[in-house]
């Protein structure tokens, strides 16, 4: 599972700082793996690289409305809960 806001972030434009957990990290890795942090060092770590590296920040922000775009439109996850939603 991803988080909806995870999505949303993506969506806007905003590189995510995610959890290691299994759903997120299958997204982000095909983003940039040192977006996916296992420790709060690694966290804040990941932050201040956004930070200070405004360039990166805006190409990573692109490439995840771009990398969301392409997993809406492969996987529609919208139709999966209207087909359990309206039989």
């Amino acid at each position: 599972a991803v988080a909806t806001k995870l999505w949303e972030y993506m969506a806007h434009g905003i590189p995510p700082v995610v959890s290691d957990l299994p759903g997120q990290r299958r997204l982000i890795a095909q983003l940039d793996e040192s977006l996916i942090c296992r420790s709060t060092a690694e966290v804040a770590a990941a932050i201040q690289d956004l930070v200070g590296d405004v360039a990166k920040r805006i190409q990573l922000g692109r490439s995840a409305r771009s990398l969301i775009e392409k997993a809406w439109a492969d996987n529609r996850p919208d139709l999966a809960v209207q087909s359990v939603v309206a039989p």
